[in-house]
């Protein structure tokens, strides 16, 4: 398909998950009919609300005739994860976009998604970067999605590789903003409810096992956090919220942590050699003869770490010896 898909109808899904966002739903719907490349089908998986969601829906889709829409009321509650994987398993788009409830999306960001797999023809996932804004629409702060993310401070690792490693610390990219690939989504699914992270959390990390994902540095939807959000930046205190001090998120890289369990299953066999590697520095950093291992296992930090490798390598060698000297590494990023 990707060598045809320029000059053939693209078809262009939307997967959307909604509980009780009778506040905010109408003025998401409009931005998603409302864009430039239009979207073809939206499948709307309603996760057994109490309010006027439904009927908002219902009188919306009235309106719109043009677009293929599918309402589906959950006959009893699936949960986040459960449900997008119910929307996204009945998406039969060429290109699927996920969506929350309570966003709002930019009038280019479908066209400027689509050009992007259109200019790179490896590329499976696409994910943006997004304005922060509250309840009632207005800029919750000067600071983007990446900035509260720690993406914008890892830039330069994530372009050269160590996407396995940040992604392993936190969950950095938001299902609000991706589009992806309908082949790719086959990957995807079904999703694990085993796994700690949510449906976008696993489709992120399946991109990074594939090393198929691309980033687009522009704000392409406006993330709206308020006090009901299910899951996200409103679930959590970030610093770009506050006064407090930006964390250096590239120390955190190089403190050797237990393996985010997703990256121990089968999905991940296409870097299993890399989570091997480090399997073996959460087991040998801390004692005296594991060092030497490690120390014996330069090659390895070089292979894997590529020109941030020296930073890795020392830190790991310095543990438990000298914590001003190991600090003073970490905080040269």
């Amino acid at each position: 398909m990707k060598g045809e898909e320029i000059t053939k109808k693209l078809k262009l899904s939307v997967a959307l998950c909604t509980y009780n966002g009778e506040p905010f739903i109408e003025e998401q719907l409009n931005s998603i009919v409302k864009q430039q490349m239009p979207i073809d089908e939206i499948i709307i998986c309603d996760d057994v609300s109490t309010d006027h969601t439904l009927s908002i829906i219902n009188d919306y889709t009235l309106k719109n005739p043009d677009i293929n829409w599918i309402v589906i009321k959950n006959s009893q509650q699936l949960g986040v994860t459960k449900n997008f994987e119910k929307a996204l398993s009945l998406c039969s788009g060429d290109f699927i976009f996920l969506s929350d409830q309570d966003d709002i999306w930019r009038p280019d960001k479908t066209k400027k998604i689509i050009d992007y797999f259109k200019n790179h023809a490896e590329i499976e996932l696409v994910f943006s970067n997004a304005k922060l804004i509250d309840e009632n629409g207005i800029p919750k702060s000067d600071k983007t999605l990446f900035d509260a993310c720690g993406l914008n401070q890892l830039r330069k690792q994530w372009e050269q590789g160590l996407q396995f490693e940040i992604e392993n610390v936190i969950q950095r990219l938001l299902g609000a903003t991706f589009g992806i690939r309908k082949e790719f989504l086959q990957q995807c699914l079904p999703f694990n409810q085993e796994f700690i992270n949510y449906h976008d959390g696993q489709i992120a990390m399946q991109s990074v096992v594939n090393h198929c994902n691309g980033m687009i540095d522009e704000c392409l939807i406006d993330y709206r956090i308020h006090g009901n959000n299910v899951v996200g930046l409103g679930k959590s205190r970030n610093w770009v919220f506050s006064t407090g001090i930006c964390p250096n998120e590239f120390a955190s890289l190089l403190e050797p942590r237990p393996i985010n369990p997703f990256f121990l299953s089968n999905k991940a066999d296409k870097i299993r050699d890399r989570i091997d590697f480090f399997r073996k520095r959460v087991h040998y950093y801390k004692s005296g003869k594991g060092k030497i291992i490690l120390l014996l296992s330069a090659y390895q930090y070089v292979k894997y770490y590529k020109r941030f490798w020296h930073y890795f390598f020392f830190c790991d060698l310095l543990y438990g010896v000298s914590k001003r000297l190991r600090n003073r590494i970490a905080y040269q990023k």
